[in-house]
C-alpha cells in the first residue's frame, strides 16, 4: 500500500451542499486521498472425509486488508476479507476387503 500514489480530487461546492441551484457546480473543495493500512495473509489447509479411503485436501489463501480513513476529523476503519482457493486435491485409496468397527 505504501507504493500507491496520493490522488487529489476537486469536489464542486454544489455537490457538497446538495444545492439544486448550483447543480454540481461552483468552486472545488480539494480532496486528497492517500491509502494507509495494512494487509494480512494466511494459508489455511483443510481436510474433509468424503467416503471410505477418500479425502479432500484443500488449501486457501485468506487475505485481510485494513484501511484507515480520516475525513473532516472523524475516523473509520474498514476491513475487507477474501478467500482465494489455491489447491483442491482428492486423495483416493483402495476399498478395504473387510471393515470392523472399534468395539471397546
Amino acid at each position: 500500500m505504501d507504493a500507491l500514489p496520493e490522488i487529489c480530487y476537486a469536489v464542486p461546492f454544489g455537490s457538497l451542499t446538495n444545492n439544486s441551484l448550483l447543480s454540481g457546480l461552483g468552486p472545488g473543495w480539494l480532496l486528497s486521498i492517500q491509502p494507509k493500512g495494512y494487509v494480512q495473509g494466511e494459508i489455511r489447509e483443510t481436510t474433509q472425509s468424503l467416503s471410505i479411503n477418500t479425502t479432500r485436501y484443500s488449501a486457501v489463501l485468506q487475505l485481510s486488508v485494513t484501511v484507515n480513513m480520516i475525513l473532516d476529523g472523524s475516523t473509520a476503519t474498514l476491513t475487507v476479507a477474501a478467500d482465494y482457493p489455491l489447491a483442491s486435491l482428492l486423495v483416493c485409496g483402495d476399498i478395504p476387503n473387510a471393515y470392523a468397527s472399534d468395539l471397546d
